[in-house]
């Protein structure tokens, strides 16, 4: 297991426990108490958990985005990690014969770092920079490229810049994800108007759509509607794929 992996399932557990004891997470993780150290270490260097006597206990964060379910982009990676790997590999499937993708900064979507094929012709626009750099550093011969824009504490690269660079933009698929789905209303909803301008951007760029969403988000709002469920080609949960309800022609 890589260490960044392991430093996410790490903090996965803590985050799902309140507490974690070294010797459990040694168990748990099948590594030493001194990798489980370090690991800590950098876990609480980026402000993630707590160290205390014999372990760790997760960190509650106050910050905010309009929502405070916008978290940041580390605290969303770990939450509902596994249905998140879930969703991964049943986009891989969709998408395996694409080679021009537009894949957004949610921490759903990073997750297609560990699926997506990789062969040497698939070019791949990033809108954020923990998923631009773990596909370089995993595809070293896949082309990668970074859309501009201003960050968001959310991970979202937004704004002039970011519309700009997209707009002679076009692509075979666009990856997104959102805050919230309502399926009686068929509509999408995101938490930040900049976040969302972005996010449209990536819809009008692609010749196909793809909306990856754990079943958690079903039921949920945001402050901003974002999309209709018809403007989507297909729909992945952790339970797989399906067609959209009211596809566009």
């Amino acid at each position: 297991m890589l260490s960044e992996e392991r430093r996410r399932r790490l903090l996965e557990l803590i985050q799902q426990k309140g507490s974690l004891t070294i010797a459990e997470a040694g168990r748990r993780l099948a590594v030493s108490r001194m990798t489980v150290h370090r690991d800590l270490e950098q876990l609480a260097a980026e402000d993630l958990v707590r160290k205390v006597h014999g372990g760790a206990v997760a960190v509650v964060s106050d910050r905010t985005l309009y929502d405070p379910r916008a978290s940041a982009f580390k605290e969303r990676l770990v939450a509902r990690a596994d249905a998140k790997r879930a969703i991964s590999r049943h986009v891989a499937r969709q998408i395996e014969s694409a080679r021009t993708l537009l894949i957004d900064a949610s921490s759903t979507a990073f997750f297609l770092v560990e699926t997506l094929p990789a062969p040497d012709e698939t070019f791949v626009i990033a809108g954020g920079l923990p998923l631009f750099t773990e596909l370089q550093r995993r595809h070293p011969g896949m082309r990668v490229a970074l859309h501009g824009g201003e960050p968001l504490h959310t991970g979202s690269l937004v704004g002039p810049l970011a519309l700009a660079s997209l707009a002679d933009v076009r692509v075979d698929w666009a990856v997104i994800s959102c805050l919230g789905v309502l399926e009686d209303e068929g509509m999408l909803y995101d938490s930040h108007p900049e976040e969302v301008a972005v996010k449209r951007a990536y819809l009008d760029h692609a010749r196909r759509r793809l909306l990856a969403v754990d079943s958690s988000k079903f039921g949920l709002s945001g402050a901003y509607k974002l999309a209709a469920l018809g403007d989507f080609d297909v729909v992945v949960t952790e339970e797989g794929a399906r067609r959209s309800p009211r596809r566009r022609k």
